[in-house]
């Protein structure tokens, strides 16, 4: 005699059950003590004629067997499965069918032992159950398109490329779903949802190549207790929740090789008590409104925050309980006139601030260790920044100061060494002046108008030393570039004054592109890999005409025997009686290039 169960197939359209409900004997079709099928029409859906009169015969043949003690209790259990049941899917958890090795559920309807469900009716109270599996076939667990209250655990998904599965949890168009304790191992991406009321909890992922888990359009979902490790070399975040509402992440430990937990276009989120330690970025905010974040710990980069000046409207809490490198992050929205001094710092984050003055500070080793967002008339004075190694990871590009947005920006007498990056800049009227920065990738990148960089020492630059793009109204002045692979570099810009600087051992010089209407003497070019680079520039002058005249060139080999406008007065003046030629396709010069370097 075999057991009736409830399990995940619905009765809908079915007329014969008699190969769900045979044993050894036939299906009997009398009645049992009275008890008549047209008793159970009520109960028994108008969709599934003649259920009535299959089941209840089989309900006698089954109390039959038991002593007359056990009769009543065994044909009000069976009938109070048959009444409690009729509104939710019905399966057959002893029968046949067995785990085909993926689950592919689309709607109500597919909750089955071969899409690996072991109970439940899908309610809050007794939800489905898909637990104790060992999935390594594409797609792995795909769920779409239902409201059932399900609940995931205990699964270990292994080895799924990304040609099979780009992400071996697939959760689209879902309510009510609870993942916890899944295993997820050397697949290209881990969990997948577009769902609301949902859980992440105390899952692991190992080997994950891009994302372990990506919610979009969520809402009021919770990631919490996971682990992530050897993961996330190649996406932009490891853990991503966009366009979401009202979702937490916390109490997680994240290890990863690029960007850690990402939140974007996102309302109402907390990001809570993690433990992140990725090089690229610990958490970034991008156009996340009224977030907060509080009591996370970041190892190597901390908080990065991207978007518009829609943070005005709706500021996020950052709060000090946050941790770079063991000391907290400072952070200034809509905080006008405000003077911070003599903090050591994780990490300073200013937005939308007018009148912030920071000075004597110290910085500790993040990406943006300081970062200034459309705010205006801030000024920097003494700081010190010590950030990661650049070249530790290639693929980073961890950044001083990131100045995004802003006018009337001061930085001045402070030490930025070890950034990929050292100073990031857009906006108005700048000034970065008696600065040293060295080590990196980048000294100075910027663009915009009225700028002006001056008495700055920028060294051992991988790359460029300073380069300056879509920029009008620069003053370069009295710098010192050593040991560029290249000096400096203008692209795209025009009225460049550049005088007093020093290129010592750059590879290039300067470099002009595009660049109009400049000016360009008193420089002294000493040990470059060619001293300059013209491209499509036009009206460039490489002196101030005499007496005044023009740059030191190392290479130059003239003779200062005369003097005069036309150098044919005898007598020394300082100035090369033969004009330099600076750009040989260009058939650019230095009329009056200077016998001596100018003095530092």
């Amino acid at each position: 005699m075999t057991y009736v169960s409830i399990v995940n197939e619905t009765f809908a359209g079915k007329t014969d059950l008699s190969g769900w409900l045979a044993d050894s004997g036939e299906v009997e079709t009398t009645n049992w003590q009275g008890l008549h099928p047209k008793s159970l029409n009520p109960i028994i859906p108008s969709e599934c004629p003649g259920i009535a009169e299959q089941l209840v015969p089989r309900i006698g043949k089954v109390v039959m067997d038991y002593s007359s003690r056990r009769r009543i209790i065994v044909l009000l259990a069976v009938c109070a499965l048959v009444v409690t049941s009729v509104a939710v899917s019905y399966v057959i958890i002893d029968g046949n069918e067995s785990f085909r090795g993926y689950v592919n559920i689309y709607g109500d309807g597919d909750f089955t032992k071969a899409n690996g469900v072991s109970g439940g009716r899908g309610t809050s109270s007794d939800p489905y159950v898909i637990r104790d599996l060992n999935i390594t076939k594409a797609p792995g667990i795909v769920i779409r398109q239902t409201d059932a209250f399900v609940r995931i655990e205990s699964v270990i998904i292994k080895n799924i490329s990304l040609e099979d599965a780009p992400y071996v949890v697939n959760l689209t168009g879902v309510k009510n779903i609870d993942l916890q304790n899944l295993s997820i191992e050397d697949c290209s991406g881990g969990i997948y949802l577009v769902g609301q009321d949902c859980r992440i909890m105390d899952c692991r992922f190992n080997g994950i190549p891009d994302c372990a888990m990506f919610l979009i359009d969520c809402a009021d979902c919770n990631i919490s207790g996971n682990q992530v490790s050897g993961s996330g070399d190649n996406g932009p975040g490891i853990v991503q929740v966009l366009f979401s509402s009202r979702c937490q992440i916390d109490h997680n430990l994240v290890e990863c090789g690029g960007t850690g937990v990402v939140v974007g276009d996102s309302n109402n989120c907390t990001i809570l008590e993690n433990e992140i330690s990725a090089p690229g970025a610990g958490l970034v905010l991008g156009s996340a409104k009224n977030a907060v974040v509080g009591g996370n710990t970041f190892t190597v980069n901390g908080i990065v925050l991207y978007g518009g000046s829609s943070e005005a409207d709706s500021p996020s809490v950052i709060l000090e309980s946050n941790l770079v490198g063991n000391e907290p992050v400072f952070y200034a929205s809509q905080a006008d006139g405000m003077t911070v001094t003599n903090r050591s710092l994780g990490q300073l984050i200013v937005a939308n601030c007018t009148g912030f003055i920071a000075r004597n500070m110290t910085i500790h080793g993040p990406q943006d260790a300081i970062q200034i967002l459309h705010s205006d008339n801030v000024t920097l004075e003494d700081i010190s920044i010590q950030g990661v190694i650049a070249s530790e990871f290639p693929r980073v590009h961890p950044k001083g100061i990131d100045v995004v947005f802003c006018s009337d920006f001061v930085l001045r007498d402070s030490t930025i060494s070890s950034t990929a990056l050292g100073v990031l800049f857009d906006g108005y009227r700048i000034v970065i002046d008696n600065n040293t920065i060295q080590s990196g990738d980048f000294g100075i990148l910027g663009q915009g108008t009225d700028i002006t960089i001056s008495r700055n020492l920028i060294a051992g630059c991988l790359k460029d030393g300073v380069r300056l793009s879509d920029a009008d109204a620069i003053e370069f002045l009295n710098n010192t570039l050593v040991d560029e692979n290249r000096g400096v570099e203008f692209n795209t810009c025009s009225n460049l004054t550049f005088l007093g600087n020093t290129l010592n051992g750059t590879n290039g010089g300067v470099g002009l592109y595009q660049v109009s209407d400049s000016i360009l003497h008193h420089n002294n070019f000493l040990n470059n890999t060619g001293q300059v680079i013209l491209f499509s520039s036009t009206n460039i002058s490489w002196d101030a005409g005499y007496p005044v005249g023009g740059n030191y060139w190392l290479n130059y080999d003239g003779v200062d025997l005369f003097s005069g406008t036309d150098q044919n007065v005898p007598g020394s003046d300082g100035l090369g009686d033969t004009r330099y030629q600076v750009d040989i396709p260009e058939d650019t010069w230095d009329n009056y290039p200077l016998m001596m370097p100018v003095p530092g």
